[in-house]
Formats: C-alpha cells, sequence, structure tokens
C-alpha cells in the first residue's frame, strides 16, 4: 500500500510542477500532510540553483 501512495504522490508533484499547494489540492489533502508523507518517501523539494556567494579566490 505504501508503495501504490509513494507513486501517487510522485506522480501527482510531477504534474503540478513542484508545486506542493497545488499537488495537495489535487490529491485532497492538507499541504503540511503532503509535506509529511514527502518527508517520509524521501521526496524533497526541489533547489533552486545556488547563485556564487561572490567570496571565491578570496
Amino acid at each position: 500500500m505504501d508503495e501504490l501512495c509513494e507513486s501517487l504522490v510522485r506522480s501527482t508533484l510531477e504534474a503540478s510542477g513542484g508545486n506542493v499547494s497545488k499537488a495537495a489540492d489535487a490529491l485532497g489533502i492538507a499541504r503540511t500532510t503532503l509535506y509529511r508523507k514527502m518527508r517520509k518517501y524521501g521526496l524533497g523539494r526541489k533547489k533552486q540553483a545556488e547563485a556564487p556567494n561572490g567570496n571565491e579566490g578570496a
């Protein structure tokens, strides 16, 4: 059952472009519940590219 839930969460997040609020709405669950499931299944939020800090080579 957990594999089915993980697959559903994964595919819904992909379909929403990573938008957690939209994915939670589509799944009919609270955003906090979706975050809990994401943590349980090791599905972290996509990180934005880090900007250089300007301290390199100093």
